[in-house]
């Protein structure tokens, strides 16, 4: 299926817009009549691409809202309050929702097509074969659907705010038990982590492909460690008016302390015991840190009830005294375990004991989200053998470092920073994960790692459409909305090459694009077929026609900027043509109501010196060269150069500026 025409109808932004992204048919709807037209423009691109269209206007004709428009009404009723027209293999489908549209039986014989007047109730039937994906990199609302699959047809939104508060999904971990929470962290981390996994199986023209990724704890992690755990049982000890030296030395007491102290004691313990590796005091920490989150309380963590012992002035119950009691075996099991198989059965057993194995963790507001507790821990657990073996196998000592090759990075990432959510986050983490190539870091550009991204995600949703549609033919609807967001200009010159360059590895699916962008670069790769010019008349958005677009191919950026991005006179900036009125002005002796815009004072032969464009720099070269020939005439004259310099002096005042 190919999206062939739109028109809005009353829209409170697009008004009654048409657009047209054919290169063969040119459809207009007037007098609720449909009429269509052959014309003879050809695509500039190969299969699987059908079509590419650039959206260009200036800020605030809707080019935004089209491609919002479009993915929106792909999957919804469609045709409501506008008419979309497709094109199949053997048919043409016309989707008008309850707008009554004729569509005469001369038209029909001319094209030999056969039409499908289709309504809202057949939104599925009519466009239901395309599945979408939106693309941009701007940190708003601009689309707020959710992902979804429509009767085989997906949506897929790569918005920074929608992947930001969905980042479970994201990295294909939906079904885990453990979501992950929103915060920049995490979003960067799994960005990376996404990154790893593309690179695995995908290269990118021109760009190093990593080898290796490198997790680095160094020593921060354990001084931190011990800092956290001092703090805390430090500030224990003071509220209970206990001698720390006396703690220290008596074991007894140590045991009779509330497990969450208990737990910190064990974790000085740990940082102690010279027999350890650093990896293994690593681990061993984290995991005292992911059990004691899971089963303290702490709001939505329900083990121990310190609640209730707050209610009773501060006695305990023969429960929570039980409660302690078993949360002190599981410490003390955790301290000196060598497998969580021992430490899960371990949990069980006290859970059941207590009357709480079926605790549900509230993962959402929503019941249909809620979990076990017990099989929340096993999931855990699970996570964090892989992440044991992998560090183990491949630490460093001499260096602190991980270095994972890219086949095990990504499932490492995205396990540690799962856990480390259950983690006080006062303790320094490793949230940076650098790339490797032949053992030597490296880094992509802020413009490389956009355009990197850029295709991560592309090939992200064509995955994705490979294995949840439903349909035999596969079509996919891409929408970038200004892709070339902080990107350099040399790399802008590369997008669209680079851009249809990767999309034609897949020929299994058509693939339609659509682009809005402020950048002439990329309309000069483009024909202007491949161009919709939107532009405003009082309120009313309009696209220009056929015969009024200019030519975009290979076009310079000047001729661009004015002819085809609506900027008269774009010769230079605004500040900058402010300052040669100035000087202009005043070398020419015309009026002074021009605006004055340079600081008084201001050496003009250093500005005239710094002007870049040979036209402008010649002409107020002239002004002042004829200047300078007033003086020579004025000394010809036998005027003493005392008199001369007191007229200089006089215009310098009037002006402020130094001649």
């Amino acid at each position: 299926m190919e999206l062939l025409y739109i028109k809005f109808l009353d829209d409170t932004i697009l008004g009654n817009l048409e657009l047209n992204f054919s290169h063969d048919l040119r459809f207009s709807i007037t007098d609720n009549k449909l009429s269509v037209e052959m014309v003879s423009y050809k695509s500039i691109f190969k299969n699987p691409i059908a079509n590419l269209s650039l959206i260009i206007g200036k800020n605030g004709v809707g080019k935004s809202t089209i491609l919002r428009r479009i993915g929106e009404e792909l999957h919804n009723e469609g045709g409501k309050d506008l008419i979309q027209i497709f094109r199949g293999e053997e048919v043409i489908r016309v989707c008008v929702g309850s707008y009554k549209l004729e569509i005469s039986k001369e038209l029909r014989k001319k094209f030999k097509i056969e039409f499908e007047t289709l309504t809202a109730r057949d939104a599925d039937i009519c466009n239901g074969d395309i599945s979408a994906a939106y693309f941009t990199e701007t940190m708003d609302n601009s689309i707020t659907m959710n992902s979804h699959n429509y009767m085989g047809s997906v949506f897929l939104n790569y918005t920074p705010s929608y992947i930001f508060n969905n980042l479970s999904e994201y990295i294909n971990r939906k079904e885990d038990k453990l979501q992950i929470p929103a915060s920049v962290k995490n979003y960067k981390s799994f960005i990376r982590a996404k990154q790893i996994m593309f690179f695995n199986d995908n290269i990118i023209k021109g760009y190093k492909k990593p080898d290796h990724i490198r997790v680095s704890f160094m020593g921060e992690f354990l001084d931190n460690a011990f800092t956290y755990s001092e703090k805390i049982i430090l500030d224990y000890l003071k509220s209970k008016n206990i001698d720390k030296n006396e703690m220290w030395n008596n074991k007894e007491l140590m045991s009779l302390v509330d497990p969450y102290i208990n737990q910190h004691l064990n974790v000085l313990t740990i940082l102690g015991n010279g027999e350890m590796s650093a990896i293994d005091k690593i681990m061993k920490i984290h995991l005292f840190y992911i059990i004691d989150t899971l089963i303290r309380v702490q709001n939505k963590y329900v083990f121990i009830n310190y609640d209730d012992i707050n209610q009773n002035n501060g006695t305990k119950s023969e429960t929570t005294e039980l409660q302690e009691l078993e949360s002190l075996r599981i410490y003390r099991v955790l301290l000196n375990s060598i497998g969580t198989d021992e430490i899960y059965y371990l949990i069980k057993d006290v859970m059941i004991n207590l009357n709480c194995v079926n605790y549900l963790y509230h993962n959402t507001d929503e019941e249909k989200d809620q979990i076990y507790l017990i099989d929340l821990i096993r999931e855990c657990l699970e996570k964090y053998d892989r992440l044991l073996f992998n560090a183990r196998k491949y630490y460093d000592p001499k260096t602190g470092h991980i270095d994972l090759p890219l086949t095990e990075g990504f499932d490492f990432v995205v396990d540690y920073i799962t856990l480390r959510n259950l983690i006080n986050q006062n303790i320094i983490l490793p949230s940076n994960f650098s790339y490797l190539l032949n053992g030597s870091e490296f880094y992509f550009s802020s413009g490389q790692e956009r355009l990197i991204n850029l295709f991560v995600n592309l090939n992200d949703a064509i995955e994705k459409v490979r294995e949840l549609s439903n349909n035999e033919d596969k079509s996919l609807l891409l929408l970038f909305d200004e892709p070339e967001i902080s990107m350099h200009p040399e790399m802008q010159l590369e997008l669209i090459s680079k851009l249809t360059e990767f999309l034609s590895r897949y020929n299994d699916i058509k693939i339609q694009v659509f682009l809005t962008s402020h950048s002439p670069i990329l309309a000069s790769d483009l024909t202007s077929n491949h161009v919709q010019f939107l532009y405003k008349v009082d309120e009313d958005v309009y696209s220009m026609n056929d015969n009024e677009k200019p030519k975009t191919f290979a076009q310079n950026i000047y001729s661009l900027y004015k002819d085809s991005f609506f900027v008269e006179d774009a010769v230079i900036g605004k500040y900058a043509d402010k300052v040669i009125m100035q000087l202009a002005s005043e070398l020419s002796n015309k009026d002074d109501s021009y605006e004055r815009v340079l600081p008084s004072g201001t050496d003009i032969n250093f500005v005239i010196d710094e002007i870049g464009e040979p036209v402008i720099k010649k002409y107020i070269n002239g002004l002042r060269v004829r200047e300078k020939r007033v003086q020579n005439i004025l000394k010809e004259q036998g005027i003493s150069d005392n008199l001369i310099q007191q007229v200089l002096e006089e215009l310098k005042t009037q002006s402020g500026y130094n001649l």
